[in-house]
C-alpha cells in the first residue's frame, strides 16, 4: 500500500491563506530547490503489515533503464510472471519518488507556523494517488525545514487526518499518518531515505489496520 500512497510511497489530504514564495525568502529557496532536483535512481523496501499479514516488496528506479521501474523480489523471492506483469502496469501510472515532489506540496499554499515548521491544509490535486486519492481533501501536511539560511532543505513531511475520515461509503479512517523523512546525500543533494505509514478504521465492516514502512537506498 505505501508505494501507491506516497509515491507511491506509498504511498501513503480550505486554502490556507499563505503568503507568496517572494514574501517568504526560505519559502521560495525551498520550494526553487526541489524543483532544480531531478528524480534520482533508487532501490527501495517496503514491508506491510496488514490484517495480520506481513508483505515485503523490494523494486528499484533509474531514469535511464528501460523500464524505468523494475520489481526486484516480493518476500524475498524473485516475482512470477504474474506479479511482474502487475507491477509493470501499475509503475505506467506511477511517478517516481523523490525530493523534488517538495515543490508541489509547499507551493500550493504553504504557511509558517513555528521557525523550522511550514503547514499546508489543502494538498495539491492528484499529491495521493492510489487507494488514499480520495483522503486528499481530508489531510493537512506538516513540513519541517533544517539546513542552513542559505541552503536551507526539508527534512520531514508529515500527513496527517485530524479528524476520522468516510471514504467512499464503505470505510471509515479514523486515524491516518504518513511520514516521509529526507538526509543529504554525498553529492549535498536532499536524499528521500524513509517513508511511514499508518491507518486505523473500519472498511467493508471489518477492521483496517495497517502498517509500512519503506526504505531507500541510492543507485
Amino acid at each position: 500500500m505505501l508505494r501507491h500512497i506516497i509515491l507511491p510511497a506509498a504511498a501513503l489530504f480550505a486554502a490556507a491563506a499563505a503568503p507568496a514564495p517572494a514574501a517568504d525568502p526560505v519559502l521560495a529557496k525551498l520550494i526553487e530547490g526541489a524543483r532544480t532536483t531531478p528524480p534520482l535512481p533508487y532501490e527501495r523496501s517496503s514491508e506491510t503489515l496488514s490484517g495480520g499479514k506481513r508483505q515485503v516488496v523490494v523494486d528499484r528506479y533509474s531514469p535511464t533503464a528501460q523500464p524505468q521501474f523494475a520489481l526486484v523480489s516480493i518476500d524475498g523471492k524473485p516475482p512470477t510472471a504474474e506479479e511482474a506483469e502487475q507491477f509493470g502496469k501499475r509503475a505506467r501510472n506511477s511517478r517516481p519518488a523523490g525530493y523534488y515532489r517538495i515543490a508541489e506540496l509547499l507551493a500550493a499554499g504553504a504557511e509558517r507556523v513555528q521557525p523550522n515548521l511550514y503547514r499546508v491544509t489543502k494538498l495539491p490535486p492528484d499529491f495521493l494517488r492510489g487507494q488514499m486519492a480520495s483522503m486528499s481533501e481530508h489531510v493537512i501536511a506538516d513540513v519541517r525545514v533544517g539546513g542552513t539560511p542559505d541552503r536551507p532543505y526539508v527534512t520531514e513531511y508529515r500527513l496527517y487526518a485530524p479528524k476520522p475520515v468516510r471514504v467512499r461509503i464503505v470505510a471509515k479512517i479514523d486515524s491516518f499518518e504518513a511520514v516521509t523523512r529526507y538526509a543529504l546525500g554525498s553529492d549535498g543533494r536532499p536524499r528521500l531515505r524513509e517513508q511511514t505509514i499508518s491507518i486505523r478504521g473500519e472498511a467493508m465492516g471489518s477492521s483496517l489496520n495497517t502498517d509500512s514502512t519503506t526504505r531507500y537506498r541510492d543507485l
